[in-house]
Parts: structure tokens; C-alpha cells; sequence
């Protein structure tokens, strides 16, 4: 219990981190090669990068996650298949191959990353909100 404890703290370290950094850095960047200027189309673009590094990032902490807090012990050893984190990260890999990490991209892309963009967009249009009623005073 204590494992999976540790490990969903990680991955909501790796979460945190990695969307709101990717986020700022991919709306800098698109701005700066002029690829789009400031408004909602570079907010919908650079949340989507920041909800696929999240998704990409943070899938193989999640799988691990839901395989400690789902694991049974050996009924022959009464040992349990994983022990840690990065025991996991390392065993799914060796044992079912290193896409095994990305097994259900897909929805939880289309979870993580829509929560990402919805998130994003609000925080971007709420900012624009206050700014302009701020500045009308």
C-alpha cells in the first residue's frame, strides 16, 4: 500500500510538473517562430503539447501505479510481483515488451489531455478577463 502511496506522489509530481513547464515553453515557442499569435489558437495548440508530454510522461507511473495497488502474492511464494517504482518501470518492460509502458494511450490521452486544453483555455480566458476588467478602471 505504502509503494502505490509513493508512487501515485510521484507520477502527480511528474503531472504537475511536466504541464505546467511544457505549457509555457510550447506557447513561447509558438509565438516566437511566429506560428501563431496570441489568443485562443495558441492556447488550444500549446495545451495540446503539454497534454501529450503529460500523457507520454506520465502513463508509464500510472501503469505501474494500478499494477502495485492491483497485485496479488505468488499463491506458491506469497511474494509480490512488484516491489517498488522503479522495480515496476523496470520488470513491465522486461517482461512484456517497452510498449507495454503506453498500453491505452489513446483514452487516457483523450482524459488527460482534454482535461489539459479545458484547463488551460479557462486559465488563459479567466487571466484575459481580469486583465481587461483591470484595466478598464
Amino acid at each position: 500500500l505504502l509503494s502505490s502511496a509513493i508512487c501515485s506522489v510521484f507520477r502527480g509530481a511528474v503531472v504537475s510538473t511536466t504541464q505546467l513547464a511544457t505549457y509555457d515553453q510550447a506557447k513561447s515557442m509558438l509565438k516566437s517562430l511566429n506560428i501563431l499569435r496570441d489568443g485562443i489558437g495558441l492556447h488550444l495548440a500549446s495545451s495540446l503539447i503539454s497534454g501529450f508530454v503529460y500523457c507520454f510522461t506520465s502513463l508509464p507511473l500510472d501503469i505501474c501505479k494500478t499494477r502495485m495497488q492491483d497485485q496479488k502474492p505468488d499463491p506458491k511464494t506469497g511474494i509480490l510481483p512488484y516491489t517498488s517504482v522503479f522495480q515496476a518501470l523496470y520488470k513491465i518492460p522486461q517482461q512484456e515488451g517497452i510498449l507495454a509502458l503506453w498500453k491505452g494511450f489513446g483514452p487516457y490521452f483523450a482524459r488527460g489531455g482534454g482535461h489539459t486544453v479545458g484547463m488551460f483555455i479557462f486559465a488563459e480566458q479567466y487571466k484575459t478577463i481580469v486583465k481587461n476588467m483591470y484595466a478598464s478602471k
